[in-house]
């Protein structure tokens, strides 16, 4: 047991921390992208549609990798 304090929390932990920046910051950038093209931004619309799609692909990404895990376990 002191071995997994010593090099961090267990491994499905590290697969939800990884995934985390996108996680939070993927809807930021959605709802931002959203502003700036109800301001007239012509990229605005391209900014939703990337910021989603990264979203979707990480989510899938961080769930499958716990999965993963999971069946070794």
């Amino acid at each position: 047991m002191a071995a997994r304090t010593l090099f961090g929390p267990p491994l499905p932990c590290r697969g939800v921390f990884c995934g985390l920046p996108i996680v939070i910051t993927g809807p930021a950038g959605i709802v931002l992208g959203i502003i700036s093209h109800n301001k007239g931004e012509s990229l605005g619309k391209w900014a939703v549609i990337a910021n989603g799609a990264v979203l979707a692909i990480a989510v899938i990404l961080v769930i499958a990798f716990i999965g993963f895990l999971g069946a070794f376990s």
